[in-house]
């Protein structure tokens, strides 16, 4: 996600009168100890942690999903499979709100 929406996901939890104050300190964290820059090399492709490709195994071809201000990048056969399983619930929204 870029900077702003990392900047507004801060400023809602900190907001948000539901979350005690420990759990607030736990996710805070728990999430700016995950959280990685991303660079671009000088192509402009981005560069991710090796790490990261292991970690999610990211070989190859993969999934750019994107959409409210942030994207994800998936294994690609992950991503058949999630949007398999997630098809139903993407119907039943759209029925709903009328698309």
């Amino acid at each position: 996600m870029s900077p702003e929406e990392f900047s507004r996901l801060n400023l809602a939890v900190e907001a948000d009168p539901n979350v005690s104050a420990r759990d607030r300190r736990v996710f805070f964290r728990q999430l700016h100890s995950r959280a990685q820059h991303g660079a671009a090399d000088r192509q402009g492709r981005l560069v991710l942690p090796e790490e990261l490709c292991k970690k999610v195994e990211l070989k190859g071809e993969v999934a750019m999903v994107g959409g409210r201000g942030r994207f994800e990048i998936w294994n690609l056969a992950r991503w058949k499979r999630a949007h398999e399983e997630e098809t139903p619930t993407y119907q039943h929204v759209a029925n709903v709100v009328g698309l």
